[in-house]
């Protein structure tokens, strides 16, 4: 998960007086944690998810901010949840470095219908 494009996303939500989705697209093998964890459970994943928006909802008391740990490869949940956008944020994972893994953020933005700001 990239916190820095909730946080921005979050700005976005706060000056335009509507509430934030965030939306985590995890599977087994590309957990949101450092290490794999064997024992993984979508529990689990959802309470990490929702710890981590913690803090942007102290900062942003103002929004409505759920959080939904959904099981998928990342730019299909992404895809999808972006169908009932205005806007898709888009961040890649604080543990990557940089990097988007197996798929880019070019490929996502030609699937939605939606703008999209990407946060590096």
């Amino acid at each position: 998960m990239s916190n820095r494009a909730v946080e921005v996303a979050a700005g976005f939500a706060e000056r335009r007086g509507v509430a934030l989705r965030v939306v985590l697209g995890w599977d087994f093998l590309d957990q949101p944690g450092y290490e794999f964890d064997p024992q993984i459970t979508p529990e689990k994943v959802q309470k990490t998810l929702e710890r981590a928006v913690v803090a942007v909802r102290e900062r942003h008391p103002s929004v409505l901010i759920t959080c939904e740990a959904l099981m998928g490869w990342a730019p299909a949940v992404v895809t999808e949840a972006a169908e009932f956008a205005d806007l898709l944020v888009l961040g890649r994972s604080d543990k990557t470095k940089g990097h988007f893994g197996d798929w880019s953020p070019d490929v996502l933005v030609r699937r939605v219908r939606v703008p999209v700001v990407y946060v590096p």
